[in-house]
């Protein structure tokens, strides 16, 4: 494979059709020579003004014109000099209508139609460079919709040209072949001389203070020294040129005369243009040397009565000529104050180094001066961060990206910069066109050995060119390059042709797997090689798929074992991509996906992946991954819908039985966990604690299984916490799961709130904070939404027990928000019976009414936990309304649900509600005697904290799942 592109390629384009109106009429009424005379000068005055701006006349077809902007040559304006274009024709045959009428009574109309969009230009078999595409069909239906003398713009194109073009709205318009209209736009005009994409110059300038000093020392030593000064303001488009020098001359107000002028892009007769600009009654007759002295005699005079300042803009855009002008200036004007600002991009130095000239380059601004210029342009809040990690510090790009932003709903880049970015590659050597290309395909990053490796020629001068033109910049790294901007990257990745493309991917990945790298980064390449040929055709490679997605899916099952949720959820969702429908392992990685949705808190997402498991298995032959999958489901049905508990009893027996055949042991540590769950939800902590070692015994013979066992010790830690193990005991495990948890950052986030809570208990309070902080803020970090929403009950319990009612709350109702969002029920109805009860502590009753209603319609109907609270709330509530009756049978109902279980702070609870309740009706001493009850049910837990409480209103909250 040649280092040279290929000749076929993807670009962006605008394509204009042109028709005469009721061509077959005109023909039949006048005589075919006059007829041909007069098609022939149509045909001559289109081509003239299509070629006048750049574009290429393709196809004549009958009376229409087909031309392309941007073959074979992109430029970044092709829009407008299409649009411009589109207008003059108009103009163009108006000799040519005047002698119909005059002679035939007849009149010649046009019907324009223009469109912007990708295209494949060129062949590879015979090196055409014809267009083909939706483009081409889009602006042919344009042509035909279009009145007489009308010119339809698409909307595609108006973006690119809005800045010149003036436009009338109209309906979309209906094309034959497309599903849906064409948004488009009725051109009325275009302004001359005013660029398709306007610049917001009106905000405050950002940064650049140093480059202000520059060009204000610059002046200053011109009027000291009575000379002239040439300087280069230079650097990319869009870094800020012409910002920085109109802040520059905003100072100068009665202190010098300022003249301004522009190269354009093209044109006839442009070389002194920009001369025209500043000196608009100079007669540019005589020769070259007449031509330079007279123009360097006018600046001398100016400058004699008042420092002159002029500025020339794209520069990069100047005639050879023009450049020479400015280098003489900078050599022979004497004994007057001249600064000569030339702006142009980087680019112009491939061309010619302005002799005499003294370079400013400007860099990109700093993360925090990007962050003042959004603030300045008031961009959307949610779009902020892509924005600024996009745009690299470009001013044009923050500018063009927040534009967008607040048109639209999501995040893209601006097809304005697309077209800066594709015509500046465009203007590339053809073996630095290949040699970038390759590296876009390797990354951001990429070694010289890598491009070489895609590459049959030597790539080492192209890249190092590259570099010279600050497309690439050296990396940290020995024989490394960088893209100098990551939308450099993708304009050189999406120009190529999607064959070419896929070639490129799968021979990388090779290349990196013969080089043992990472099975990520091959699955990587792998992948968009097959998605590349998939978008090509149906008859795309599944082994090439199949491959990519096993490497993938390993590559998410690593990240899931590493707690890596969002990458774990990425590649695996990547990975069954590839191997849907009869992929391997399809079933077992669906099962895994579904685990890390439900850790990231994405309940509906894992229960399709489930679903599909269940769906997949049984056409796999795969009975083990079946059975977990039910498993699974029916632990996430748990916490998203009632599950009764005598089917989860079912479930886990049913499959502990098959599993044990199987010799699962994964699986049979995810059976005895469901198994548990029932004895979860009737507070039988003891027996809950007896299933979690069975499983954790399974878990503990499987290497693989870190996530399970790390899951099995959160819980277990919540049922010592909870059950009749004491505090000091529980500690102790606590403490020695954490010895095992040093390398397993979501374990140690996990214990560390459960012991936290434990610490609570033995008044360690400020110990307990800190430890249950560090614990929510790697929850966080790691991405585990469903572990930190659950967790504020522990947080919760920290703050009751050292008396803090308010921040109890705040505790909450973050977990409470963060699982309603999740779609999440089962925990959540224990959060809200919580929430209930502190709120009704804070003497918020109408709001402790709410919550206790929401606990009692979302949690099942067997979770105690819940049943208790919602009880011991509505009493509490109906003591303060005087119904007392009713309340003590409500707090004896709290009780005798509580009698059964072995969750000693439920029990102690219980007997404090019903004590309140009879202290107000007068009953003393039984109120006493159950408090009594109460503090030896702590003291036998050594839940110090709560026994010495027990003279207050007192709540109690179970550890995090």
């Amino acid at each position: 494979m040649s280092v040279s592109p290929a000749a076929a390629s993807r670009r962006t384009v605008t394509v204009l059709f042109c028709d005469i109106v009721d061509s077959t009429p005109l023909g039949e009424r006048l005589d075919v020579e006059t007829y041909r005379r007069v098609q022939r000068g149509y045909f001559d005055a289109a081509r003239g003004v299509l070629e006048r701006h750049g574009g290429t006349v393709e196809k004549f077809i009958g009376d229409a014109v087909m031309a392309v902007f941007g073959l074979p040559t992109l430029h970044e304006d092709d829009a407008l000099r299409a649009v411009r274009a589109a207008s003059e024709l108009r103009q163009a045959i108006t000799t040519l209508d005047e002698e119909l009428v005059r002679d035939h009574g007849l009149r010649l109309r046009l019907r324009v139609g223009v469109a912007t969009g990708e295209v494949v230009a060129g062949d590879s078999i015979d090196g055409s460079s014809f267009a083909t595409g939706e483009t081409v069909v889009v602006s042919e239906r344009l042509q035909r919709a279009a009145r007489p003398s009308e010119v339809l713009i698409a909307d595609t194109t108006y973006r690119l040209a809005s800045g010149a073009a003036i436009v009338e709205p109209i309906d979309p318009v209906p094309a034959k072949g497309k599903a849906d209209p064409v948004a488009a736009w009725r051109l009325i005009g275009v302004q001359p001389g005013v660029p398709g994409m306007l610049r917001r110059l009106d905000t405050a300038l950002v940064g650049r203070q140093e480059e202000l000093d520059q060009l204000r020392a610059a002046l200053a030593d011109c009027v000291a020294e009575r000379h002239c000064r040439l300087v280069a303001v230079l650097g990319p488009a869009g870094i800020g040129k012409s910002r920085l020098v109109l802040e520059f001359l905003s100072e100068l107000r009665g202190e010098a005369t300022v003249l301004t002028g522009r190269c354009p892009p093209y044109g006839d007769g442009i070389t002194f243009w920009p001369i025209a600009d500043i000196f608009p009654d100079e007669s540019f007759e005589g020769t070259a040397d007449q031509i330079f002295r007279r123009i360097r005699s006018r600046m001398e005079g100016l400058a004699r009565e008042l420092p002159l300042v002029v500025c020339f803009d794209d520069v990069h855009w100047g005639e050879p000529t023009f450049l020479g002008l400015l280098e003489y200036l900078a050599g022979w004007i004497s004994d007057a104050p001249v600064l000569i600002l030339s702006m142009g991009r980087a680019e112009l130095l491939d061309r010619r180094h302005l002799l005499g000239a003294e370079p400013l380059m400007l860099e990109p601004l700093t993360h925090s001066e990007a962050d003042a210029l959004l603030d300045l342009l008031d961009a959307p809040a949610d779009a902020r961060a892509q924005i600024s990690e996009a745009a690299e510090g470009n001013p044009l790009y923050v500018e063009q990206m927040a534009a967008l932003a607040a048109e639209s709903s999501r995040f893209e880049i601006p097809p304005s910069i697309r077209a800066l970015l594709a015509a500046r590659l465009d203007r590339l050597a053809d073996e630095e066109r290949g040699a970038i290309e390759r590296a876009a395909v390797i990354g951001r990053e990429f070694t010289l050995e890598a491009v070489a490796a895609l590459s049959d020629g030597d790539v080492t001068g192209p890249l190092l060119s590259l570099v010279r033109k600050e497309l690439l910049r050296p990396a940290g790294f020995d024989d490394g390059f960088k893209f100098r901007h990551a939308l450099i990257r993708d304009a050189a990745y999406d120009g190529q042709p999607k064959l070419l493309r896929a070639e490129l991917h799968e021979r990388h990945g090779r290349w990196l797997a013969e080089r043992g790298d990472a099975n990520i980064v091959i699955g990587y390449h792998l992948e968009q090689a097959y998605l590349a040929r998939a978008e090509l055709g149906p008859r795309a490679d599944r082994e090439l798929a199949r491959e990519a997605g096993a490497l993938l899916g390993a590559a998410g099952e690593r990240a899931f074992r590493r707690d890596d949720i969002p990458a774990a959820v990425t590649l695996l969702e990547r990975a069954l991509v590839l191997l849907r429908p009869d992929g391997p392992r399809l079933p077992e990685l669906a099962i895994e996906l579904a685990s890390a949705l439900i850790k990231g808190g994405r309940f509906d997402s894992a229960d399709a992946m489930l679903r599909e498991a269940l769906e997949a298995a049984p056409h796999a032959g795969d009975r083990r991954s079946e059975l977990r999958a039910r498993i699974e489901r029916q632990q996430l049905l748990l916490f998203t819908a009632p599950a009764a508990a005598d089917e989860t009893t079912k479930v886990a027996a049913e499959t502990i039985v098959e599993l044990e055949r199987l010799g699962d042991d994964l699986g049979l540590a995810k059976a005895w966990r469901l198994a548990s769950e029932v004895h979860a939800s009737a507070c039988r902590w003891g027996a809950r604690a007896e299933a979690l070692e069975r499983a954790l015994e399974h878990a503990q013979r499987v290497p693989e299984a870190r996530q399970e066992r790390t899951a099995l010790m959160l819980l277990l830690a919540q049922a010592y916490h909870h059950g009749p193990t004491p505090v000091a005991d529980a500690i102790a495990q606590c403490e020695a799961f954490l010895v095992d948890a040093d390398d397993d950052p979501a374990l140690q986030a996990g214990i560390g709130a459960t012991l936290a809570a434990l610490l609570a208990a033995r008044r360690r309070f400020e110990e307990a904070r800190r430890l249950y902080n560090r614990a929510a803020a790697l929850q966080v970090e790691l991405g585990l939404r469903m572990r930190r929403a659950t967790m504020a009950l522990a947080g919760a319990d920290i703050e009751l027990l050292a008396g803090d009612l308010d921040a109890a709350g705040r505790e909450l109702r973050l977990g409470y928000e963060m699982l309603e969002e999740m779609g999440e029920s089962g925990v959540r109805g224990v959060v809200a019976a919580y929430l209930a009860a502190v709120l009704l502590e804070q003497g918020q009753d109408a709001a402790a009414e709410e919550f206790a209603s929401i606990a009692t319609d979302i949690a099942e109907e067997d979770d105690i936990v819940v049943q208790i609270l919602q009880r011991v709330t509505r009493a509490r509530i109906l003591v303060r309304s005087g119904a007392l009756e009713v309340a003590e049978s409500l707090a004896r109902e709290a009780l005798e649900l509580a009698a059964p279980t072995d969750f000693p702070a439920m029990q102690a609870d219980a007997r404090v509600a019903l004590a309140t309740v009879l202290s107000q009706g007068g009953r003393d001493d039984e109120a006493r005697e159950l408090l009594e009850q109460a503090r030896r049910i702590h003291e036998e837990k050594g839940n110090v904290a709560a026994a010495r409480r027990l003279g207050e209103p007192l709540v109690r909250l179970p550890d995090p799942l």
